[in-house]
């Protein structure tokens, strides 16, 4: 019985928030965050006959709700806007590779179909004004401060806390008594890394010096605890686009500069005793496993199929190869599931649809954000499991794009004055 409570609560959900996207969205986040797959699992069991997460269910109602409550709406919103027509077009190739190859329909539609659909949501939210989308941009902090709190948690106690059960019977390679590094709500470390430092170059819309700076010191060390090189190296360019562009007046960057400097000094100081800085040994573990899928896909990538094995089966192409359980490299996992045409559409879609131009500006520090968080998916494999990567990479992109919307009036759901396409201007 309880599958079908799940789906219809995240029915009437949608339904009540068809005319805040903002609050969807932010839901959609929080539920990733605090739930992910293997609490899921665990508490709920699956969701519905195609085993969706809440979240995913949510915004696949919302986005249909949508579409028949004010559908005339969507369109001169979407028809402009021809990357995101692509990336629906190579979805369905995508959806029918899986289908045909025997993959995850599942993580298909947790990892890349809800996600993009919630792009729209925020594009809408993106018509309140710019106050809805800065709101979606600041639950994005949220939700970095929330992992990165229960990451530091896991490294003060040296034990795994959250969801301990759950993770253990949903990851082979985690083991309860023998704690590696923290994983926070995630129930990875990498995830965890990529939660706390995408989030950064959005801090430029936190307006409080000493807030900011809070924040600043709490997602540097959530990634720090979560002992990822690349996360590190996102976080530190993060830090200086904070300083360079944020809003704050003289003495709120006096702050933050000041505080970044005693911060890299500690660091520097003491980096041999930091196991972050330890892993940047490039002989470790994780380093060599990603030589070695390299080294696999330059001597193989002729036989791979060219409309690939479907979402999924990249990890059965991997064990058969000999390359341990995964490529942990997220491009050659998209080669592989879905063939070298379409990763690379998708891959340039993204790009082509951050990149467009209007005459509305997005909001500060979203660009960037999206973009890091773009290249922070492609050293592990980030899209391939169902974790919070998926849904916060697309919103970030959402946000990226957000401030594009042409300042046309429409009626009903996305109703809303001139003065609001006005606000929504400003930089």
């Amino acid at each position: 019985m309880l599958p079908p409570i799940i789906v219809s609560t995240t029915f009437i959900l949608a339904l009540s928030l068809r005319r805040r996207p903002q609050l969807t969205v932010v839901l959609y986040l929080l539920l990733w965050a605090v739930l992910p797959h293997a609490a899921v699992q665990g508490i709920l069991g699956s969701a519905g006959p195609l085993g969706l997460h809440p979240a995913s269910w949510l915004i696949v109602f919302a986005i249909v709700i949508a579409i028949f409550h004010d559908g005339k709406s969507l369109w001169p919103m979407l028809s402009y806007r021809v990357p995101y027509l692509v990336l629906l077009l190579l979805l369905a190739f995508m959806t029918v590779t899986t289908v045909r190859g025997g993959g995850s329909v599942v993580v298909l539609t947790n990892q890349f179909i809800a996600p993009v659909l919630a792009i729209v949501l925020v594009w809408l939210a993106g018509q309140r004004g710019k106050g809805a989308v800065r709101f979606i941009a600041l639950s994005a902090i949220a939700v970095g401060a929330i992992e990165a709190t229960t990451g530091l948690l896991e490294y003060a106690a040296s034990s795994y806390l959250f969801y301990v059960d759950f993770n253990a019977a949903e990851y082979a390679w985690y083991f309860p008594g023998v704690f590696d590094r923290p994983v926070g709500l995630t129930g990875h470390a990498l995830v965890l890394g990529f939660a706390c430092s995408a989030a950064i170059p959005l801090l430029v819309q936190v307006r409080r010096p000493m807030l900011q700076v809070g924040l600043a010191v709490l997602l540097t060390a959530g990634t720090l605890a979560s002992q990822t090189r690349l996360s590190l190296a996102v976080a530190f360019i993060g830090l200086a686009y904070v300083v360079v562009r944020s809003h704050l007046p003289l003495i709120g960057r006096a702050i933050v500069v000041t505080s970044s400097v005693i911060g890299v000094v500690y660091l520097v100081a003491v980096a041999e005793s930091i196991p972050a800085f330890q892993r940047m040994n490039l002989n470790d573990g994780s380093a060599k496993v990603r030589w070695v899928a390299y080294e696999w896909f330059i001597a193989n990538w002729q036989s791979i199929p060219v409309d690939g094995v479907g979402i999924g089966r990249s990890y059965d192409v991997a064990r058969s190869a000999g390359v341990m359980s995964s490529f942990e490299s997220s491009i050659i996992q998209l080669i592989v599931d879905v063939g070298a045409p379409v990763a690379l559409a998708f891959s340039m879609a993204l790009i082509w649809l951050l990149l467009s131009r209007h005459k509305e500006q997005r909001l500060r520090g979203t660009l960037p954000a999206a973009l890091l968080g773009i290249v922070l998916t492609t050293t592990f494999s980030s899209l391939s499991n169902m974790t919070l990567v998926g849904p916060l990479m697309f919103v970030l992109i959402g946000l990226g794009v957000a401030g594009l919307c042409e300042p046309t009036p429409v009626k009903g759901v996305l109703a809303t004055s001139r003065s609001s396409f006005s606000e929504a201007r400003t930089p």
